[in-house]
């Protein structure tokens, strides 16, 4: 029995689950389930991996094409300060809370290092301020919110090469 006979006869469950763990499968594996949920009509888990499937069987001129406007986004200025690049998606992660009330969320923004950096230590700051306030979300949510700033500060992207978020984002504008 072939990979691709034993990947045809599993359920959708079994296809799903293994989708979101594709990154534990060899290649070949990985483009047998690829290729299976492609068969059945059946969405990628996480839009990163549709582009990775997407550009495994695009045409060499697609895949280049794409790689170059991604490249020409990284090394462009800064939309939000107009200093020379290079720039890439940084996610700054809020919280505030009232009493009973509570409500987090993260925002991606396009920017050069330091603009990312300021918006998340301004997160870092006001979610300091507001986020502690709500029972019990306010209590444990703002210091996950606070350590995702931080980590985003000290490990962010790399200025060498563009990120995969930076790839969806030029994927989402094509779409």
């Amino acid at each position: 029995m072939s990979l691709e006979d034993v990947w045809r006869r599993k359920s959708d469950r079994a296809l799903e689950k293994a989708a979101k763990e594709l990154t534990q499968y060899n290649e070949a594996t990985e483009t047998v389930i690829r290729a299976e949920l492609h068969r059945r009509g059946m969405p990628m888990p996480l839009p990163f991996l549709r582009i990775a499937y997407d550009l495994a069987v695009a045409d060499q001129g697609t895949a280049d094409y794409i790689q170059d406007q991604v490249l020409a986004i990284h090394q462009s200025p800064c939309p939000r300060c107009n200093q020379p690049g290079p720039v890439d998606i940084h996610t700054s992660h809020w919280i505030w809370s009232i009493v009973f009330m509570t409500q987090w969320r993260s925002q991606p923004q396009l920017s050069c290092r330091s603009c990312g950096r300021a918006e998340q230590a301004k997160a870092i700051f006001l979610s300091g301020l507001i986020g502690w306030w709500g029972f019990p979300w306010g209590l444990l949510i703002t210091p996950v919110q606070i350590i995702k700033n931080i980590s985003g500060m000290i490990d962010g992207p790399k200025d060498t090469e563009p990120s995969k978020e930076l790839y969806l984002f030029f994927y989402k504008r094509l779409q």
